[in-house]
């Protein structure tokens, strides 16, 4: 597992989104970009593409439950991402 400790080095996935293990992760890369209006836009295009994603292999006629759990913990994350920015902001002004 690569550790990241700054948001333009964090580590991605094959597909380019970011990559959270956890919540932790998730809320440490809240705190070094709630006042980054370009990567808070990133993020939120990156959790809606996820949100398609998902929706898209729920729908599917054979859903891949293994695609559909990990693409689930991706939305996760990022969604807590954007709450924790959401509530930096609100704190601290963004």
């Amino acid at each position: 597992m690569k550790i990241a400790i700054r948001y333009d080095r964090w580590p991605r996935r094959r597909d380019h989104t970011l990559m959270f293990h956890n919540t932790i992760d998730a809320f440490f890369y809240a705190a070094q970009v709630f006042n980054k209006s370009i990567e808070i836009k990133a993020l939120k295009i990156e959790f809606e593409v996820i949100n398609k994603d998902l929706q898209k292999e729920k729908e599917s006629k054979k859903p891949n439950l293994a695609y559909m759990l990990n693409t689930a913990f991706k939305r996760q994350f990022h969604r807590e991402c954007l709450e924790e920015i959401d509530r930096l902001q609100k704190r601290f002004g963004g």
